[in-house]
């Protein structure tokens, strides 16, 4: 019998680039001009930079530090203490180490905000045709009782660029996938009613390898993944 999760929570599928020593691409503000062209978006919903502390752990890009995106404007660093993990909240303020940089702009005008050693977390609004292709092929190709109410691009799509951690739940427990540079994720409501299926079939899907493909036009190599938070 499949092992069955909650609906409450959300998820994300992920495209995403391995940690590695100093700028994997040699164009960032090209790259995040390409990402927003390929999205199919003419503007941009909003754009945050990581500063202060959080900027700090980002540019080490130090393995024994997890941080995790929740939200612009929380989230938690993570400090591995040999077996031990002390957890440090971030919620509001200047600790949370986000600053918005701008909405409703142009895409044009998006890479104007990378400076080396920052990381930007760039939404690209829920209307973006890219996150509609990859909404309706998972909605149409995986039934309901392996997806539930899941169905990732329902809430579009953004892609974070700069050095963060890249973590979250998955079967089995916690995930964390270490220091990644490139982001690419397409969120939605709840959680699937089966992990396993769910993960072993999204990427079966054609229109989710075109999109796969489609990117990495311009990225290179990406890895993918599910992550949850429940």
């Amino acid at each position: 019998m499949a092992e069955t999760f909650s609906v409450y929570g959300r998820g994300e599928l992920v495209f995403y680039t391995r940690w590695c020593f100093g700028d994997p691409v040699e164009g960032p503000k090209e790259l995040i001009l390409q990402l927003c062209q390929l999205s199919g978006v003419e503007r941009v919903e909003t754009v945050w930079s990581l500063f202060g502390k959080m900027r700090w752990l980002s540019e080490e890009g130090r393995q024994d530090i997890i941080y995790f995106l929740e939200s612009p404007a929380t989230g938690w660093i993570r400090r591995r203490r040999e077996v031990d993990i002390e957890v440090i909240p971030l919620s509001g303020g200047e600790e949370a180490g986000f600053e918005e940089l701008g909405s409703n702009m142009p895409i044009e005008k998006i890479p104007e905000f990378w400076d080396k050693g920052k990381c930007l977390w760039i939404n690209l609004g829920i209307h973006s045709p890219m996150s509609k292709r990859m909404f309706e092929s998972v909605e149409k190709g995986i039934p309901t009782d392996v997806r539930g109410f899941f169905v990732p691009g329902f809430d579009g799509m953004n892609f974070t660029i700069g050095y963060h951690g890249l973590y979250g739940d998955g079967p089995g427990g916690p995930r964390y996938l270490g220091i990644v540079f490139l982001s690419i994720a397409f969120p939605g409501i709840g959680v699937a009613k089966d992990w396993y299926a769910f993960e072993e079939l999204v990427f079966e899907l054609e229109e989710v390898e075109n999109i796969r493909r489609e990117l990495e036009e311009v990225t290179g190599p990406l890895e993918q993944t599910v992550l949850w938070d429940i």
